[in-house]
């Protein structure tokens, strides 16, 4: 298996957003990257809730049983929407990347090694950082396909002991991006799945949070320059204290 994700109907309605977005201020067409595909963890009558269109056309995939047993807790959907037909019906216009085709559809990628991916994008989705032992170079690889005014959307771990190599926090993006060409386009963190339209909290500043376990961030840049190399940053309060104490 590859690093096969769900996607819940709040991060369905930012991927949206962010395509509608693209299309009103530059008039494009959105290619968009999924970091491995995306399993679809919504029923076709609340997705259409969401775009407003029918959706009847939209195939089911013939594995849905298979699927829904690796996504615990989601058998009562029954079958599971084949993502990349919904999305390019929508107007995307997609690529999915893994480090095996578990759908069928994935172009190798490996995001440990430098420039893993060869093409540039406007939206890239991932959900696989925290899974990536290199995650450095990673994020690095993930910033320099991204195309000018073009967003990346990361949907990491940010308190789930042992899901992956890591957990991020919202220091992690702010400090890389800010110095390599990104502004910081919304930070939300809460819990996963449908719990996150109710319960995710956004970020403005340092904050102080109670929340349950398996707690995921959603973090959303956007390119706003080109540069000529990468930055890697050090953490800001070495920088305005190097010598670690605080004036009085």
């Amino acid at each position: 298996m590859g690093r096969i994700m769900g996607m819940s109907l709040f991060t369905f309605g930012a991927l949206l957003e962010l395509k509608n977005h693209l299309v009103l201020y530059y008039n494009k067409k959105p290619k968009i990257l999924f970091l491995s595909y995306p399993d679809i963890l919504v029923s076709k009558d609340d997705l259409e809730k969401v775009v407003r269109v029918s959706l009847k056309n939209i195939p089911y995939r013939e594995d849905s049983k298979e699927i829904l047993n690796w996504h615990k807790g989601f058998k009562k959907l029954g079958k599971i929407v084949e993502t990349v037909s919904l999305f390019e019906l929508l107007g995307f216009d997609v690529s999915v990347g893994d480090i095996v085709s578990a759908r069928g559809c994935e172009t190798y990628i490996n995001l440990n090694e430098s420039n893993a991916i060869s093409s540039k994008y406007d939206i890239i989705f991932d959900n696989v950082l925290h899974h990536v032992f290199n995650c450095g170079e990673g994020i690095k690889n993930i910033a320099q396909a991204c195309s000018l005014n073009g967003f990346i959307y990361h949907h990491n771990t940010y308190m789930a002991p042992n899901s992956g190599f890591h957990n991020f926090s919202v220091e992690f993006y702010k400090s890389f991006y800010i110095l390599n060409g990104f502004e910081i386009y919304s930070t939300v963190v809460g819990n996963k799945y449908n719990n996150w339209v109710i319960e995710c909290l956004q970020l403005k500043g340092p904050a102080l949070l109670e929340l349950k376990a398996k707690t995921k961030i959603a973090c959303i840049v956007k390119k706003i320059k080109i540069i000529d190399s990468f930055i890697w940053p050090i953490q800001q309060k070495f920088i305005t204290y190097p010598d670690s104490k605080k004036k009085s």
